[in-house]
């Protein structure tokens, strides 16, 4: 089963890593992306703010990937 929730700090290591590997996937890894913002490494502090969330997806305890909203 599928569960979605908020992101918690021990999210982090698991979405930087599903967020890279995507960006590889489709030939993303570049300078400017996400690829090399250390941001996302500490999704749960980026998205710390009142004005904003970030939630992960996770299927029997791993999570497999995630989406947020803030202010840019």
């Amino acid at each position: 089963m599928l569960i979605i929730r908020k992101i918690t700090p021990e999210d982090n290591a698991r979405m930087a890593v599903v967020i890279r590997e995507t960006l590889i996937e489709f030939d993303m890894n570049k300078s400017g992306t996400a690829f090399s913002d250390p941001t996302v490494d500490n999704m749960h502090k980026a998205y710390s703010d009142d004005d904003s969330v970030y939630f992960v997806v996770e299927e029997d305890g791993k999570v497999l990937g995630g989406a947020g909203i803030a202010q840019l």
